[in-house]
């Protein structure tokens, strides 16, 4: 009876905060995590990458980090951590935690609270993702509950998200979502849409196999009381295994128009995924550094359609490619045997 009282409390205590259909107001500060972005929001990869977009395109089993540091001038910091999976053929399922907050803010007699000591400031999100995927699009949603503090202040709220990722050919991909949308599809200033668009313009194979390939982008992102921004990038991929971006940004929504640039690389060492990031800064105003790292097939499971690559040779039999240590899940069917053949193990070496 007790746990229960203790439950009830809680539940009622939690349904009585001043929660609204869109998020706080200080959600716009995201904006300045996305000027270190060298791809179009919509575009970005990996598990932090449906921060920007919930059909952002990845491994089906990720886990994804990403730390943000921006100039003193700024002062504000933040972390995104993601990851998803796939339940079944086509579901994909996934959670995402995001923070940003200002630093070095210091009370004073003026302070609503001048007892000394720092005054917390941030936005924050927790937010969980469905989606469903085909051979060549994806389509999810994100639900996520916002929460804010400046000082002694705070406020909460919900946002709706969708998006949607095609790639109808190997050489062109397109991607168009929201960005904290309220759930009742009101105006908000915190808004954002985005659309973007990729194509491969160049594939040159090199000796032995290796091989890089360079890719054009264009990305608009549309506001409620801002005129849009414009985003011109390219980007190199040398094997797959090594990757450098650069973006030139015209961005409209603090003042008449600007120019920014942007540059990231990303390096593959094994099966994990490190990269790094820099840009100038809203309008200029100090720079940005980000940090991601990818840890694809984390829960160590693996799809030989995904992950690697199988050869049969009526001689030599079957042979697999790009696959790493640990468990793994074979299925074998036939048509001519109305019974599928599975196998699990640990794969200690790869020769």
């Amino acid at each position: 009876m007790r746990s229960q009282l203790l439950a009830t409390s809680a539940l009622s205590a939690f349904l009585t905060l001043p929660v609204h259909a869109q998020a706080p107001a200080s959600a716009g500060i995201w904006r300045i995590a996305a000027t270190a972005l060298a791809t179009p929001p919509p575009l970005e990869l990996g598990p932090t990458g449906f921060l920007w977009n919930p059909a952002a395109a990845t491994q089906d089993r990720a886990v994804g980090l990403e730390v943000i540091q921006t100039a003193s001038v700024v002062g504000l910091s933040g972390l995104s951590v993601g990851g998803q999976t796939m339940v079944g053929r086509r579901t994909v399922l996934g959670l995402v935690f995001g923070r940003m907050q200002v630093r070095d803010l210091v009370r004073t007699t003026t302070s609503p609270n001048s007892e000394g000591g720092g005054i917390p400031v941030h936005e924050q999100f927790v937010g969980g993702k469905i989606g469903v995927r085909g051979d060549w699009f994806e389509v999810a949603t994100v639900l996520r509950y916002h929460d804010e503090r400046f000082d002694a202040l705070g406020a909460q709220g919900f946002t709706l998200d969708a998006g949607v990722y095609l790639q109808p050919s190997s050489i062109t991909r397109f991607a168009v979502a929201t960005h904290f949308l309220p759930i009742d599809f009101s105006k908000d200033p915190s808004t954002d849409f985005f659309f973007a668009g990729e194509v491969e313009p160049l594939l040159h194979n090199l000796l032995y196999g290796s091989r890089w390939r360079v890719v054009a982008r264009y990305g608009l992102t549309l506001r409620h009381e801002f005129g849009p921004d414009h985003m011109i990038s390219t980007g190199m991929r040398y094997n797959e295994v090594l990757s450098v971006d650069l973006a030139m940004t015209h961005e409209s929504g603090f003042t008449s128009g600007a120019w920014r640039p942007g540059v990231s690389f990303s390096l593959r060492i094994g099966r994990y995924t490190i990269g790094a990031a820099r840009g100038s800064g809203v309008n200029g105003v100090g720079a940005e550094i980000r940090l991601t790292a990818l840890v694809p097939n984390a829960a160590g499971v693996l799809e030989f359609r995904r992950a690697g690559s199988t050869i049969s040779d009526p001689d030599l039999g079957y042979s697999f490619d790009g696959l790493f240590p640990g468990p793994f899940t074979v299925e074998a069917s036939s048509f001519f045997s109305p019974e599928t053949a599975r196998a699990s193990g640990v794969l200690s070496s790869v020769s």
